[in-house]
């Protein structure tokens, strides 16, 4: 569970760096262009011309999955306990509902 946590958390922070690793050159550049296409915008342009992008698209990834890692080695026996609670509440609801079903058509015939 730790394990996770500490994983997670140095993805997280790993991902961090490189997004900021990229993202401010890329914003020093942006403020000196002289030509962008609007779709990107200045910054997007610069992103292209460092070719950029790539790696800011695997320090997004890195972020998400450093969080989900350290909301999983976090909270997994929390999430255990509820989705066993729900599993069986969900459990007795159909067959207390196949259970009427049952009375409905014993009775109709």
């Amino acid at each position: 569970m730790m394990k996770k946590i500490i994983a997670g958390g140095i993805l997280f922070l790993g991902g961090i760096c490189l997004y900021l690793g990229m993202y401010l050159p890329a914003l020093e550049l942006g403020l000196t262009l002289g030509g962008f296409t609007t779709p990107p915008g200045r910054i997007g342009s610069a992103l292209e011309i460092t070719e950029g992008n790539k790696p800011m698209i695997y320090a997004i990834g890195c972020m998400i999955l450093g969080f989900m890692l350290v909301i999983w080695g976090a909270l997994k026996e929390e999430l255990t306990k509820t989705y066993s609670y729900l599993k069986r509440k969900l459990i007795n609801l159909w067959k207390n509902n196949l259970a009427e079903k049952k009375e409905e058509t014993g009775n109709s015939n």
